[in-house]
């Protein structure tokens, strides 16, 4: 019924339908749209392309990174656009081809809800380690010298928790230890969310006082891709099982690299204009 209503209002012109990108994970098929307003980042964007290369999770695969429209003519045209807002959407290497059952996820829920301070501290002990990885490769592929020494991240308590998603927010800062005075604290928005029995990750980033951005934009996104995949199936389909705490660290340490966007941005193109 939902489908022939959605058929019905779309038809009549009343509902625009959602264009979304197809992508493949282990086999499977999930159908995820560009969050509304904004656009991926692809190969045309030479310098941005380049630049997001140089921000690799080692825990994470990134499947898109999308920018607001009206800096999509700067991207392309090989300028850097200013990031102040922007979305990422990754997936856990080691869940890429798993299929994880709607009970599964409400366990994963669960224990990531009961130890979200444990994984907050995890994660603030091995970012320095990511950090400085990173400020080697771009040492290496950009000759530039960066020391991303300034890390800071507040937690805030899970806001939303559904059957396909739980989300949750920090403010965070990553910059040059170098820098003068501390790095401005950011919002950005974490959800994980499970897509046609596929774990995924959105990450929703704003500039300061975008906090309840980050948050309603995070949710409407979320909503449109349960609204195009299949919902999780309701048996359990694997023959092992997983520590799902070590999921929500990972996703988080997701958040912070992907945060790095910003910093890169301002560096590089101060490199360009040197």
């Amino acid at each position: 019924m939902k489908l022939i209503i959605g058929f019905c209002l779309t038809a009549a012109g009343l509902v625009a339908p959602l264009r979304a990108e197809p992508f493949e994970l282990g086999g499977r098929t999930l159908e995820i749209p560009a969050p509304e307003g904004y656009v991926k980042v692809t190969d045309d964007m030479r310098e941005l392309k380049r630049l997001s290369d140089q921000f690799v999770d080692p825990l994470n695969d990134t499947l898109a990174f999308y920018i607001p429209r009206s800096s999509a003519p700067v991207a392309l045209a090989g300028g850097l656009p200013p990031l102040d807002r922007y979305f990422l959407v990754k997936t856990e290497k080691r869940l890429r081809a798993v299929t994880v059952s709607a009970p599964e996820f409400a366990e994963m829920r669960q224990r990531i809800g009961a130890q979200n301070k444990e994984e907050f501290e995890e994660v603030r002990a091995k970012a320095p380690g990511y950090l400085e990885q990173i400020s080697r490769n771009i040492k290496r592929e950009q000759d530039l010298d960066v020391d991303l020494g300034d890390f800071r991240m507040i937690p805030l308590e899970p806001h939303q928790d559904i059957p396909v998603a739980v989300a949750y927010s920090l403010l965070m800062a990553v910059g040059r230890r170098e820098g003068k005075g501390p790095t401005p604290l950011r919002p950005a928005t974490m959800t994980i969310m499970n897509a046609h029995g596929r774990v995924i990750f959105l990450y929703a980033y704003g500039t300061q006082g975008d906090l309840v951005w980050t948050r309603d934009a995070s949710a409407s996104w979320q909503t449109a891709i349960s609204s195009l995949n299949p919902p999780p199936p309701e048996r359990k389909a694997n023959g092992w099982s997983m520590d799902w705490a070590q999921v929500g660290w990972t996703a988080l340490g997701g958040a912070v690299i992907g945060g790095l966007a910003v910093l890169l941005v301002e560096l590089f193109a101060r490199k360009k204009q040197a």
